[in-house]
């Protein structure tokens, strides 16, 4: 046998533990921009189908904004009226909003705010 393929292979083995042993070690970024791209997603999300419905019931806009966001406060603004989902206060916050026309044909806004 040729003694010099056996530490050929030997050397090869060491470099990949070695390389394993690193790559072990690093640490992983934290995904804190995704969370915010996830939120901003949803909140534009959920815009664009209550602008689409137009029907704007209390009820059915706190279940859709509990469906996207679980147990995230927040608060639904359509037009003047103000629609606080859970306690709407947080360190952060993380706003989105559109306009649309209303049923007489002025122009409303349509804002989610979440809490985090």
């Amino acid at each position: 046998m040729n003694s010099s393929g056996h530490y050929a292979l030997f050397d090869c083995i060491l470099g990949f533990i070695v390389i394993i042993v690193f790559l072990s070690t690093l640490k992983a970024p934290e995904m804190n921009h995704f969370t915010e791209l996830a939120i901003a997603q949803k909140t534009h999300d959920l815009l664009t189908v209550w602008q689409a419905k137009k029907t704007f019931s209390a009820e059915e806009l706190r279940k859709d904004f509990r469906l996207a966001f679980g147990e995230k406060n927040g608060e639904i603004i359509v037009g003047e009226k103000k629609i606080p989902v859970g306690n709407p206060r947080g360190a952060k916050a993380f706003s989105s909003e559109t306009f649309f026309l209303d049923e007489n044909m002025e122009p409303a806004r349509l804002r989610v705010t979440v809490f985090d």
